[in-house]
């Protein structure tokens, strides 16, 4: 049953908030204008909602609009991001918009939709997702700017341009839209189209906009120019130009100017922004208008509107000896104007007819003319000076802003033109010049005249004529009396002082007590009157008091008179007297205890009592005369001598390692040494080197004798080397190494040795000797003995002689190898020879025999014997071998007796045919 009810009251709910807000859809059309609608349902997209409520005033709780709050609406302002919003029919409930303004990125493609918003005239989109101007002619447009569109749309070139020339649209801004100059000309079948401003736009772009259509062409300068306008030249292509803005752009030259024939020009260059009395100090300075030609007899001129601002030094002058502010215009080239008198172009610069003073380059102040003006000019009536009286131009300027002037604001006109006086306009921003005064001084003193603060200098620079304000200061410590009269004034070439005059304040006494710790007064009272001393300062002391000290000094014993009484306490106690210092030493003097400090604080003339120590190793000897005495003012010293006992003696032994005595013993006398350390330590043994120190090497003395016994070994020296050598050097036998381990000073003994073919000639002189440090070499050198002789026999085979023996000396041999070789002749042939014919040298003579046989030849007769030439020679000993001659006598060997026999057949042989042939 429950559950029934609670479905029927949602029911009936339901249906009446359908009766009370009905929906209503975009494209609905509303005929009630006081009809109740709910804005989120009109208006799903939240920033368009968001939007319309603050158009509104509603709070976010107000849900309600009707179609006459919403017709009321004709402009909207959008700034937010990714709003998401995707066609102007979701705007189609306000259908008196006339202005719409996204700044925030949107979803929008194209303008099919803008049909939806049928007034709207002004459309701004910032960074649109557009990717087509499609169905723009549909609306009523006649402005549209888009700032930063999709950079797709870029690559539409000129087809994005062309639904646009199909519109009304008579100004069109394209911010950053990155057109280019064959695009522009797709505009110029718009006959509405009269301003376009494309912020991108470039010097060599301008041909592209000349159409002849435009009278109006907006050239604005921004950041992101790759080239700004810097002449005028290019613009001479518009041949109906009546209107050239090129604000922000860097003008320098106006070249061409003279060419234009439309017969009003207004030109606006170097200015800042939309309004050109605007002074942008980054842009070039023009003071060549010699092309400008203000009217050249046939109706045509111009409007020049130029912010100028001269760096010229100075152009504002101030001169003091007539107490006059120059403006100086040499630096002017003024513009030409026809004269009808002459018939010829003069200079068309006259003398302004107002000056304008500004607080800041975009706030003009009034109109106001100074007495007193006077001109200058040259002799062709070129305007060169204007001259003003301080005070006229000074009291004109105050009347607004007497304090902040910064800069003056000059106009100048030529009247000659037949457009007026606007014909040539230009804007001269100059800074007023320095017009010193001098410095206004003030003092702050006291009734003395003497200063109380530091002077303020009020500083004249630049304020000749202008009032100044001194302050009367208020101090802590004083009461003003007077000042002079001249507390404010007019600066003046003059130097002139202020003086302000103040007294001191009275302050309260300070009162000075002198007490003990327990605080009663020891000394009287004293009191400093603080009358004219506010805020100085006071300083106190201590006094000096009988058998006392002064133990604290106040914070406040120095200090500054206030307007409270002070007190200052100083606090004493009696005097110390001196410590009695107690001293326990030997009899040398050396301390054996730390003292003991009887203080003396506050005991001036008390007793005092000491005692002696129980001191190990030590017994009392002498007890001092003061041991007990009186505190006194001097520190006394309490002196006990002790003496130490007496120890046993320390016994130091020198000993090797089988325990031999090396040294004498030494004794370390124990008498008064008990406790004392003793150190004790090696000798220096010659050859020997410390193997072991004791463990009590060090110690302390005892009541016992106590032993220390140094080990030492003998020291490691350096090897004996036994050599055995020819008289060459070279080695007969082996190498002898005496080892001098352990054996430093010890003795050595080497001897020669027995070597077969040899004999000792020299015994060196270090055979014996003493192991030393460094390896020694004992050399004995032997030489070969001398041998036998070996004689060499050349004998024929009768035992006879040939030639001499020969003689192989044995000297210096003995055990040496020879050789022999038989002898060279023709004459005889070789037997035989001994077996000795090669061996060794012997002790004795050694004979080898040679024996030759001489050939015998049948029926010839012996040969006497010839001398042998050729020597014969020992491979042994080359010794020279003698000569010899066979004897003309005696047996032929057998092969001559041979050679005789066949000699004598061959000659019967030949006899024999000889006779066959006779």
């Amino acid at each position: 049953m429950n559950k029934i009810k609670v479905l029927i009251m949602l029911v009936l709910s339901l249906t009446l908030s359908i009766s009370i807000y009905p929906p209503v859809h975009a494209d609905t059309e509303v005929t009630d204008l006081n009809t109740p609608y709910d804005i989120r349902a009109l208006f799903p997209n939240k920033s368009i909602e968001r939007a319309v409520r603050q158009e509104l005033s509603l709070s976010s709780d107000e849900t309600v609009v009707t179609q006459e709050q919403l017709d009321a609406i004709d402009s909207l302002f959008i700034r937010e991001n990714n709003t998401q919003i995707q066609s102007f029919k979701e705007f189609s409930s306000l259908k008196n918009l006339e202005l719409l303004v996204l700044r925030g990125s949107s979803d929008i493609k194209d303008f099919q939709s803008i049909d939806s918003l049928p007034k709207l005239n002004d459309l701004v989109l910032t960074e649109p997702d557009l990717v087509s101007y499609a169905g723009i002619e549909k609306g009523s447009l006649r402005s549209l700017e888009v700032i930063a569109p999709n950079p797709r749309i870029l690559d539409l070139g000129e087809s994005m341009l062309e639904p646009i020339s199909k519109t009304n649209i008579t100004r069109l801004t394209l911010n950053n839209a990155g057109i280019e100059n064959k695009h522009i000309n797709t505009l110029k079948n718009n006959q509405s189209l009269s301003s376009i401003n494309v912020s991108n736009l470039q010097p060599r772009d301008v041909n592209s906009v000349g159409s002849p259509l435009k009278d109006r062409l907006v050239v604005q300068g921004n950041e992101t120019m790759a080239n700004k306008i810097t002449a005028f030249e290019p613009f001479t292509v518009f041949t109906r130009l009546t209107s050239l803005n090129l604000i922000d752009n860097p003008v320098k030259d106006l070249t061409g100017l003279d060419t234009l024939t439309n017969p009003y020009v207004s030109l606006d260059i170097n200015a800042e922004g939309h309004n050109s009395n605007q002074f942008n100090p980054n842009l070039p300075q023009i003071s060549d208008f010699s092309s400008v030609v203000l009217d050249n007899g046939s109706g045509i001129g111009f409007v020049l509107h130029h912010a100028y601002k001269i760096q010229q030094n100075p152009m504002l002058t101030y001169d003091e000896t007539t107490d006059e502010i120059v403006l100086n215009l040499d630096y002017i080239t003024a513009p030409k104007s026809y004269d009808p008198k002459t018939k010829t172009m003069k200079n068309a610069l006259i003398a302004p007819e107002r000056v304008e003073s500004s607080k800041s380059d975009t706030n003009p102040l009034g109109d106001y003319s100074p007495k007193n003006q006077r001109y200058t000019y040259d002799e062709n009536y070129s305007l060169k000076s204007i001259r003003w009286n301080r005070e006229d131009l000074i009291d004109v300027l105050e009347k607004d802003t007497p304090k902040k002037l910064q800069t003056l604001h000059f106009r100048f006109y030529d009247d000659g033109s037949p457009y007026g006086q606007q014909a040539f306009q230009i804007l001269i921003f100059a800074t007023l010049p320095e017009m010193n005064g001098s410095d206004v001084t003030v003092h702050y003193v006291d009734n003395n005249d003497n200063p109380i603060a530091d002077s303020i200098t009020l500083s004249g620079h630049n304020k000749l004529g202008q009032d100044y304000t001194t302050l009367k200061q208020t101090f802590e410590f004083y009461d003003f009396i007077s000042a002079t009269s001249n507390t404010r004034g007019v600066f003046t070439k003059e130097p002139q002082e202020v003086i302000y005059k103040y007294q001191r304040k009275d302050a309260a006494p300070v009162i000075v007590n002198h007490f003990d710790t327990a605080g009663e007064p020891l000394a009287e009272s004293s009191m400093l009157d603080g009358s004219g001393k506010y805020g100085l300062s006071y300083s106190t002391h201590a006094v000096d008091i009988e058998s006392y000290d002064l133990i604290e000094t106040p914070t406040n014993a120095t200090g500054t008179f206030t307007q409270e009484i002070q007190f200052v306490n100083y606090i004493y106690a009696r005097k110390n007297s001196g410590d009695v210092i107690v001293n326990h030493v030997d009899t040398d003097g050396i301390k054996l205890v730390d003292s003991d400090l009887l203080s003396g604080e506050s005991k001036l003339g008390l007793p005092y009592a000491t005692t002696s120590h129980d001191i190990k190793n030590y017994e009392l000897k002498e007890t001092p005369n003061n041991a007990n005495g009186i505190f006194s003012l001097e520190t006394q010293s309490v002196t006990y001598v002790y003496s130490r006992k007496n120890a046993g003696n320390i016994s130091v032994n020198h000993v090797d390692e089988l325990g031999n005595k090396l040294a004498d013993s030494e004794t370390i006398d124990g008498t008064h040494q008990l406790g004392k350390p003793y150190t004790t330590s090696s000798a220096s043994i010659t050859n020997y080197e410390l193997l072991r120190t004791p463990d009590n090497a060090t110690g302390t003395f005892t009541a016992e004798e106590q032993i220390v016994t140094y080990t030492y070994k003998r020291k490691n020296a350096g090897n004996i080397v036994v050599e055995h050598v020819d008289t060459q050097g070279n080695t007969l036998a082996t190498t002898v190494v005496l080892e001098g381990n352990n054996k430093l000073g010890l003795p050595f003994k080497t001897e020669s040795v027995s070597i077969k073919y040899f004999e000792l000639t020299t015994v060196p002189s270090n055979a014996s000797g003493t192991y030393t440090e460094n390896d020694q070499t004992v050399t004995y050198i032997y030489k070969r003995k001398n041998a036998g002789n070996v004689i060499v026999k050349h004998l024929d085979d009768e035992g006879n002689e040939i030639i001499k023996p020969e003689f192989i000396s044995g000297l210096n041999k003995y055990g040496l190898p020879y050789e022999t070789e038989a002898m060279n002749s023709e004459d005889y042939d070789f037997v035989s020879v001994t077996d000795n014919a090669k061996g060794l040298f012997t002790l004795e003579d050694q004979v080898v025999i040679y024996t030759y046989s001489q050939p015998v030849v049948l029926g010839v007769k012996k040969k006497p014997k010839e001398q042998i030439k050729k020597p014969l020679i020992s491979k042994e000993t080359p010794a020279e071998v003698t000569t010899h001659v066979l004897p003309a006598t005696g047996v032929a060997p057998s092969y001559i007796g041979f050679g005789s026999v066949l000699l004598g057949s061959m000659l019967i042989v030949v006899k024999l045919m000889k006779r066959k042939e006779n």
